[in-house]
């Protein structure tokens, strides 16, 4: 009972990603440009992971992949390349400074 226990719990993937062990929904405000020129909120929901496996991810049919991204460097360059990976390392430093209410120029 314990090797059937096991394979269960740890081998059996009953849906979604390899790698992803834990999602977490988060709402999130975006800006839009309104019809008539000035700007509307509009909240949405995301989807963060702790884990990843990106590769797999953007080949699914309903995830957006222009705006999937990953916080790890090397899987941003490996799948996206070097101005992706670039651009990860620079949203991740924002994150960090806003937190903290700090402004760089």
């Amino acid at each position: 009972m314990r090797g059937i226990e096991y394979k269960l719990l740890n081998e059996f993937k009953l849906k979604g990603v390899v790698g992803c062990k834990k999602v977490f929904m988060k709402k999130d405000k975006k800006r839009l440009e309104a019809e008539d020129g000035g700007v509307k909120n509009r909240e949405e929901w995301l989807l963060e992971t702790d884990g990843s496996s990106l590769k797999e991810v953007l080949y699914m049919d309903s995830i957006d992949f222009t705006r999937t991204f990953s916080n790890s460097v090397m899987e941003m360059f490996d799948c996206l390349g070097v101005e992706a990976s670039r651009m990860s390392i620079i949203k991740e430093i924002k994150m960090i400074l806003d937190v903290y209410g700090i402004y760089i120029n």
